[in-house]
């Protein structure tokens, strides 16, 4: 491995990594980028052998930077390390090109066999993941996710909305129009069978989708949810 990208908003993040890569590949080229924009950008100016990239960035759909960086360099390895759930996340990742998914909160250890991995063009999941996409007899089971029903961008949508943004906030984050905003409503709630955001709530903290900030502990609210 000679050259990597770094994807992620949060400079720490982005430290940590690069440590363990210089350790893992000394004299390997590490460049840096903290959103989508920066990224492309890059992709398009130089080679690289492995991109280290986060989902949750401002102003970034991450599942569409991941696919235009890989339209844009084929043979580009992503692993993607967030700390969004697995259960939820996986899979769209996975389907959409990256060789990998890990959390943030796995030890260096496992994050640097995930890397070793990708980089020998091996998909990499967590037995979590695996055992979640295999039945018994070891054959591959449809996804029971419901969150799974949806698009990447009503994905994205849908992790604001659970994460107490405004309708004009999710349109400022998004570069979209509000009535485009409320129509990606509209299908979410309409793919996942709930009427309302306070049901959209509820039915991530069932599936453990990862973000919520909205939810006061020991009380029975919901807040700022439109």
């Amino acid at each position: 491995m000679k050259r990597a990208l770094l994807v992620d908003d949060h400079v720490i993040a982005r430290m940590g990594l690069k440590v363990l890569l210089k350790d893992m590949f000394p004299g390997a080229e590490i460049e840096e980028a903290q959103n989508g924009e920066e990224a492309e950008e890059r992709i398009k100016k130089s080679d690289f052998d492995l991109c280290l990239l986060d989902l949750n960035m401002p102003k970034t759909d991450s599942i569409s930077l991941l696919k235009k960086m890989l339209m844009i360099s084929p043979n580009l390895k992503v692993l993607v390390i967030s700390m969004n759930s697995e259960e939820v996340f996986a899979v769209n990742v996975l389907k959409s090109g990256a060789l990998g998914y890990i959390s943030k909160e796995n030890s260096f250890d496992i994050i640097r066999d995930a890397i070793k991995r990708v980089l020998e063009n091996k998909k990499y999941m967590s037995d979590k993941v695996l055992n979640m996409l295999l039945d018994n007899e070891g054959k591959v089971q449809n996804f029971s996710n419901p969150f799974s029903k949806l698009s990447d961008r009503e994905l994205m949508v849908a992790k604001l909305v659970i994460e107490g943004y405004s309708t004009k906030q999710i349109a400022d984050k998004a570069s979209l129009q509000l009535s485009t905003i409320s129509t990606y409503k509209g299908k979410i709630f309409s793919k996942l069978q709930i009427t309302n955001a306070i049901e959209l709530f509820e039915l991530s903290r069932l599936h453990k989708l990862s973000g919520i900030k909205t939810f006061v502990e020991g009380e029975e609210e919901v807040q700022d949810i439109e």
